[in-house]
């Protein structure tokens, strides 16, 4: 009977852990946006900082959760991005920079 409980203890904590992951990649899922759907703008860096970047004389503002991307899509820090370099940004509706990626 010992053996038995511990099964159901053991495949309710298995039915758990399946939960959480299902959700966080859910999760995970929808805060990436879709880039194909977004605008975007081609430049070159004027100026790059903490919390906006110029490209092309054009002042825009980072938003709370900014992505910087290489050209094949995966995720690299922000001072990879120099003055001078090529870019393409995509904003949102409130043109706001979603992500910052090397074309």
């Amino acid at each position: 009977m010992k053996h038995i409980k511990n099964i159901n203890m053991g495949l309710i904590l298995a039915g758990l852990l399946m939960l959480f992951l299902v959700s966080t990649q859910t999760a995970t899922a929808k805060s990436v946006p879709d880039i194909d759907k977004l605008e975007y703008i081609s430049g070159k860096i004027d100026r790059i900082a903490s919390d906006e970047i110029v490209v092309d004389d054009s002042l825009y503002k980072y938003s709370s959760k900014v992505l910087f991307l290489s050209r094949a899509g995966s995720t690299i820090k922000s001072n990879r991005f120099k003055k001078g370099y090529k870019v393409r940004i995509h904003i949102n509706k409130n043109n706001r920079v979603l992500i910052v990626r090397k074309p």
